[in-house]
């Protein structure tokens, strides 16, 4: 993610508040980006008394989708009068995804924004609720997930990285997220911060066939330095100052989480890669863990392609 140009924002109305409208005027006023607002209008009871042939209930649908849009005009005005370039779309569609997948592929956003707190507000156990985990599961452009609660407006954009990870998805991953990083502590006027846990084979692992039992630990320190150095290598390419580099031990979704509220963060920009034979199941174990303990905004960038 190298540009801001256009924006596309999901909004599920019934949220006391919106802060991905507001995120998204924050990030269109520096960038000069285009913001498209969409909403999803659908009502179960309607939909299947019109399969009744109850006329009445059809009208109520387009009473539905006019009440909707005349809401969704209210904040591109909002918006406009702001000085942010905006339009705004309420579709009245009974798979709320498949509509989103629609306007990713119509509009071409740099970037998706969309409010992570439906699951707080309807009882849900996460935050995150199912749209969100399709977006970072599916969507092909970076999704900003916006925190209802998110307290640090003002801190830092943290970026999660872990380049020596040994897997081929996450080749190129780490430079993805540093590019996400770079622009939304360019846009927002943010200090950009680098994490990286150093995990060590748990003492479950047996050794490598290779590997005498008794030079474990001689193995164990040559995988320290080799995570050492791939990501020495990697933070010097940034040139950020020592105190910006932050470097831990042990679980990254116990670090991470800790990190952010300390520096404050304002944003974790972090990886998600799906471990999943099942396409539908959610991202990466790592990334799962994390979500729900962040109290800051989160924007999820996937390995290209």
């Amino acid at each position: 993610m190298e540009r801001l140009e256009n924006i596309l924002v999901v909004i599920e109305r019934g949220a006391e508040l919106y802060p991905e409208i507001e995120r998204a005027a924050e990030l269109a006023e520096a960038s000069g980006a285009r913001v498209h607002l969409f909403v999803r209008e659908y009502h179960a009871v309607l939909y299947w008394h019109y399969l009744f042939g109850k006329r009445g209930d059809k009208m109520s649908q387009a009473a539905y989708e006019r009440e909707a849009q005349a809401w969704v005009d209210d904040q591109v005005a909002a918006l406009e009068d702001q000085g942010v370039s905006a339009s705004g779309e309420a579709v009245w569609a009974r798979h709320i995804y498949t509509a989103i997948q629609d306007r990713i592929r119509e509009i071409q956003p740099d970037l998706v924004i969309k409010g992570a707190h439906d699951g707080a507000f309807k009882g849900g156990r996460s935050l995150y609720n199912t749209t969100d985990w399709q977006l970072m599961r599916h969507c092909p452009v970076p999704v900003l997930l916006v925190k209802y609660q998110s307290r640090a407006q003002q801190g830092a954009i943290l970026c999660a990285v872990n380049p020596a990870h040994p897997e081929e998805s996450h080749y190129g991953l780490d430079d993805h997220i540093m590019a996400g990083g770079q622009l939304m502590s360019e846009q927002l006027g943010r200090p950009l911060h680098i994490f990286n846990s150093f995990q060590s084979p748990g003492e479950e692992v047996a050794p490598p066939i290779a590997i005498e039992a008794g030079s474990y630990q001689k193995y164990l320190d040559e995988y320290r330095r080799e995570h050492d150095r791939a990501l020495n290598e990697f933070v010097a390419r940034y040139h950020l100052p020592d105190a910006n580099v932050h470097r831990s031990d042990g679980d990254p979704s116990v670090g991470l989480p800790e990190l952010a509220t300390r520096l404050p963060a304002t944003m974790v920009v972090m990886g998600v890669v799906s471990r999943s034979a099942l396409p539908e199941l959610l991202v990466g174990h790592t990334a799962e863990r994390v979500l729900d303990r962040l109290e800051c905004d989160v924007l999820a960038i996937k390995p290209q392609g």
